[in-house]
């Protein structure tokens, strides 16, 4: 009884395990033919127009849409077989269901409303006082996604903006989602290094920053997929005085 009862645990999650290698391979083979979609010219890097890269950017935009409806398609068991126990049971669904949850986080970015460009805030030391400096970034566009401006963010200062600090330099940024007005992004352990005056300095430079559109009222972060008592609130600006960069 003891092996059949093995036998057929074995079974289940070889069948899982089947499940997760096709629906790795059906969101390669999608995200393939969105790359294969984008301009040849882009591709290439030859010189392309502003009106062509525009179009481009359009195209994108329009995959990335359509990418979370797909992703929506792949088939998850509705239940597991009869005689798995009950925590065995639990288990495995948790495993196709966090797939399935990451998969459309990843796939998924909001697009943010700009005008002309946004702003980036970093940090500036005066003796052992610091202090939060904005500088602008332009974009060509209507929108940008929430990835790129904390692409943005945590590459840092460019060469011409001397003078300035990035606190997130030895942090990774992962996924984000925005939902009623709340971006939530999980960040590694690094955010939580060193003393709380550089771990705050790291909180409002991605607070400011993210806060400053329209589309988010607060921002939640969690490190390494938990909440830490720290930071396990919605976050908004704290009324910390910042100047622009000269």
């Amino acid at each position: 009884m003891d092996t059949l009862h093995t036998n057929r645990v074995l079974l289940t999650m070889t069948g899982i395990s089947v499940l997760l290698v096709f629906m790795d391979l059906q969101a390669g083979r999608q995200l393939k033919d969105r790359v294969e979609s984008v301009p040849d010219k882009i591709l290439s890097a030859q010189s392309i127009s502003r009106e062509e890269l525009q179009g481009a950017r359009r195209q994108i935009a329009e995959a990335s849409d359509h990418l979370p409806e797909t992703l929506d398609k792949i088939p998850v068991p509705a239940k597991l077989p009869t005689g798995v126990p009950g925590p065995v049971k639990q288990s495995a669904m948790s495993i196709f269901q966090g797939v399935t949850q990451q998969t459309k986080a990843l796939a998924r970015d909001e697009k943010l409303s700009v005008n002309g460009g946004w702003d980036l805030f970093f940090i500036e030391y005066r003796g052992k006082e610091s202090a939060l400096v904005r500088v602008r970034r332009k974009w060509p566009g209507d929108t940008v996604t929430v990835r790129a401006v904390l692409q943005y963010l945590q590459k840092g200062p460019n060469g011409a903006e001397s003078g300035l600090l990035n606190a997130f330099e030895n942090v990774r940024i992962g996924p984000s989602s925005l939902r009623d007005g709340v971006l939530t992004v999980e960040c590694d352990a690094g955010l939580l290094r060193m003393s709380s005056h550089v771990i705050q300095d790291r909180v409002d430079q991605i607070v400011y920053t993210m806060t400053q559109f329209r589309e988010i009222k607060g921002v939640r972060l969690t490190v390494e997929g938990q909440r830490r008592p720290y930071l396990d609130r919605t976050l908004k600006r704290s009324g910390r005085k910042f100047k622009d960069y000269n």
